[in-house]
């Protein structure tokens, strides 16, 4: 156990520079069809006589329902993508998701497809900010921290709200 403060430091700063450089590696997948790692909507717009019969996935957004044109957007701009086969029935802004084999570029024979619901990122993000919100405050009423080591160290007994408060703002003690 890293017991100094500088060394606790010096750790802290070595992890935070490890998961910095693997976050461009998470999203660097190689195309495997027999993973079902296909290749996505940049790829694709940024090369598409290089998939044309081959099977791709597509995400964008809806700009027209009929025919279907997703916009699928690249680090270069955007490309419209036409779908045909889609089964699908999404509103013009809506997110979807498409499967199928690229026939030309631009235009994609689907062979399945959803649309995303909108409310499900905001209802992750929500349940999320709650579950963030319960550990920190598990964390402030169980824990503290000890300077000399930048450590934690439990609680002999744990704190309350109310005498959070009162370290928090002075002259508090008074609001019953």
């Amino acid at each position: 156990m890293i017991d100094s403060t500088r060394g606790r430091l010096l750790a802290v700063l070595c992890l935070l520079a490890v998961q910095a450089s693997l976050f461009p590696l998470y999203a660097q997948q190689p195309i495997d069809p027999a993973a079902h790692v296909y290749p996505e909507g940049p790829d694709v717009a940024s090369d598409p006589a290089a998939y044309i019969g081959e099977r791709v996935e597509i995400t964008g957004i809806v700009q027209r329902t009929a025919p279907l044109v997703v916009r699928v957007e690249t680090m270069e701009g955007s490309m419209a993508i036409r779908v045909a086969n889609h089964g699908l029935s999404p509103e013009r802004g809506a997110k979807v998701r498409v499967f199928g084999t690229l026939t030309a570029a631009g235009e994609l024979r689907a062979t399945d497809g959803f649309v995303v619901p909108q409310r499900g990122r905001w209802y992750a993000w929500g349940i999320s900010f709650l579950a963030g919100l319960w550990v920190l405050y598990r964390l402030v009423v169980h824990w503290r921290v000890k300077a000399a080591t930048l450590g934690f160290v439990p609680r002999e007994t744990p704190a309350t709200i109310r005498a959070l408060l009162e370290r928090i703002t002075p002259g508090a003690e008074g609001l019953d």
